[in-house]
């Protein structure tokens, strides 16, 4: 069952809450990068999905895995069977935990060299731009699986980046994977409304009380934020 719009802007229902929650001693927070569309096709998404307590956050991920007994790795553009019912409710726990956002920044790009330090300008000014919502402090983990037009490869390639980092490919970490499938949802543009995408879209723009999931309805959310900008 869906949270209502009342639930999800109350900001933390006790009710819909996830298990593993409370823990007497909070660790670190800690920011997820996604990404989607690719620099070079004009099109470029990048989502920060933010943990006040990272550790709570995963227990929370793996409990809901273990209670819905989804073992797979959630994917942007898998259409498993199964993925529906665990995104939906992944969405619906997210919308209620105080300690957890997504910030979500959709680029209008120039023209995208190959290489060069044009290239590097790019790469590094579009990871600032989506890291300006992480705290201070935290610790900001990106996925790099190899890649070419992957954030992750593209940063990691350059000699200094702008802040640590730290890389994992996307199928071993479950925050990685959530906040890849929010990155995707964030950018809903070419989805089918009866596609697995299309149906979660769906799903999320009901939870947040809003009619599309956009930069202008979504510009000053508490939860879920969408922005627009220029590199």
């Amino acid at each position: 069952m869906g949270v209502t719009r009342r639930s999800v802007l109350g900001l933390g229902i006790a009710a819909a809450a996830l298990p593993g929650v409370l823990h007497a001693a909070p660790s670190a927070p800690a920011a997820f990068l996604g990404q989607s569309g690719e620099p070079q096709t004009g099109r470029l998404v990048l989502g920060l999905l933010v943990a006040d307590d990272e550790a709570a956050l995963r227990q929370a991920v793996s409990d809901l895995r273990d209670r819905l007994s989804y073992r797979r790795v959630l994917r942007q553009r898998s259409t498993d069977r199964y993925k529906l019912a665990f995104a939906r409710a992944l969405i619906d726990a997210l919308a209620s935990r105080s300690d957890t956002r997504f910030a979500a920044v959709a680029f209008d790009l120039p023209s995208w060299p190959k290489r060069g330090a044009a290239h590097d300008r790019l790469v590094r000014a579009a990871l600032a731009e989506a890291l300006a919502d992480a705290p201070a402090g935290a610790t900001v983990s990106l996925v790099d699986n190899g890649d070419r037009a992957a954030i992750g490869t593209l940063v990691h390639a350059l000699p200094s980046p702008p802040r640590p980092l730290r890389y994992a490919r996307i199928g071993d970490d479950d925050l990685l994977q959530v906040a890849a499938l929010l990155t995707g949802l964030a950018n809903p543009s070419g989805a089918r409304s009866r596609s697995t995408k299309g149906e979660l879209v769906v799903h999320l723009r009901l939870s947040l009380g809003v009619g599309e999931i956009s930069a202008r309805a979504l510009s000053r959310h508490p939860r879920f934020s969408v922005r627009q900008a220029r590199i």
